[in-house]
This record gives C-alpha cells, sequence and structure tokens, in this order.
C-alpha cells in the first residue's frame, strides 16, 4: 500500500510529461495539417484524439517489448524513426498544399474537408508514428529502469493519456479559426492552411536534415 500510494507522485510527472510531450513542434505541425482539412469543434477535437490513442498504442506496444521481452532499443533505430517522421511531415504538408490548390482554382472549401473515416484514421496513424519516434521512445527506456512491469506500464498509460488530452486541446484551439470562420473570413483561414502546409514542409526538412547529419547519412 505505501509502495502504491508512493507511486502518485510519479504518476503525476508522467501525467504532465505526456501533457509536455503533446506539444512538442512536430507533433503540432503534422496535427495541424489535418485540423486544416476539417470543421467543427468536435472533428477537430477528435483529430487530436485520435492522434493521442495512436500515439498511446504505439508506446504501449515498445512498453511491453521493453519490459517484458527486454527488448533494447538502440539509437540508431530510433534516429531511422524520426527521420520515418520528417517524410511524413514534408508528404503531409505537400498533401494539405496540393489539396488548397484544388480548393483554391474550383473555389469551393468542401474539397478538402476528410470523410469521417478519414479524420479517424489519418491522425490515428500519424500518433503510432510519432509513438514509435523521438522522445516518446527515451520515456519508454526510462520506465524500463523501473523495478515492477505493471508499475513500467502504468508510467507509459498515463503518460499517453497526458498525451491525449494535450493534443486534444491543442487541436480544438488550432481548429476553432476553421470552425468560426464565415465566408467573410474565408481568406484567412485559407492562409492558414497553407501556413500548416508549409511549416510542416518546412519542419520535416530540417528535422530530416538534421537527424540525417546524426546518423551520418550527409556525412
Amino acid at each position: 500500500m505505501l509502495g502504491s500510494i508512493a507511486a502518485f507522485p510519479l504518476l503525476g510527472v508522467s501525467f504532465v510529461l505526456g501533457l509536455k510531450h503533446a506539444l512538442d513542434g512536430d507533433h503540432i505541425v503534422a496535427v495541424s495539417t489535418v485540423v486544416a482539412e476539417n470543421r467543427g469543434v468536435m472533428r477537430t477535437s477528435l483529430v487530436g484524439t485520435f492522434w493521442g490513442i495512436g500515439h498511446t498504442l504505439a508506446l504501449m506496444f515498445v512498453g511491453m517489448a521493453v519490459l517484458v521481452f527486454d527488448v533494447e532499443i538502440s539509437p540508431n533505430v530510433a534516429s531511422f524513426a524520426e527521420l520515418f517522421v520528417a517524410m511524413m511531415l514534408i508528404f503531409l504538408g505537400f498533401d494539405l498544399l496540393r489539396k488548397m490548390r484544388g480548393e483554391i482554382f474550383s473555389n469551393n472549401s468542401a474539397c478538402v474537408v476528410q470523410s469521417t473515416q478519414q479524420y479517424m484514421r489519418k491522425p490515428f496513424l500519424i500518433g503510432v508514428v510519432h509513438g514509435l519516434a523521438g522522445s516518446a521512445a527515451l520515456m519508454v527506456m526510462v520506465v524500463a529502469t523501473m523495478q515492477s512491469i505493471v508499475d513500467g506500464l502504468l508510467h507509459v498509460a498515463v503518460f499517453g493519456l497526458g498525451t491525449i488530452g494535450g493534443m486534444c486541446a491543442m487541436s480544438i484551439v488550432m481548429g476553432l479559426p476553421f470552425a468560426l470562420g464565415r465566408e467573410r473570413l474565408k481568406t484567412f483561414v485559407s492562409s492558414i492552411k497553407v501556413l500548416a502546409g508549409v511549416a510542416s514542409v518546412a519542419f520535416g526538412l530540417v528535422l530530416g536534415w538534421t537527424v540525417g547529419q546524426t546518423i551520418g547519412f550527409w556525412a
């Protein structure tokens, strides 16, 4: 009982770290490209929620491998995962810009709105990719130092809940201009979408270049 009580402060730290992790630049940029394709507070909140669910499930999978089967995650594996994240950011950015080009020339904003299945699946898959890379993987390795497998997985789960909550809130905030925009704000909203696409491409290029230098691709 005393051990369980003592674990509560650490669980609180894991939750706060999860909230902070949701605000990482690559996460915000990636999710912003999906938020820009949806309208309504409910839809945009679900974008962040499904991103967080995918992220958490990936973390739990990695955590099980590390804690139960003693799998070691080498720095090179983590770096290649980050490189994949960079490529995904570039793809998401170009995909949004392509859709915006169609919207501008057709003068029909509905062409970029995703179907229900798409807005659930796309952020979920993005979350899975991010959950397999970066500081989240480092967090799992830290948890691996814990004595109890149950405690380790519990901390991963609480960390995941923090990322779900943080990204859900952030996606709502990012989606407000699209949800509240009216005809007179159409140009402004379109500019935000273009900015999200350009930022995603730029962030992906910078991240890819940085990771490539780390693993010696550009040496």
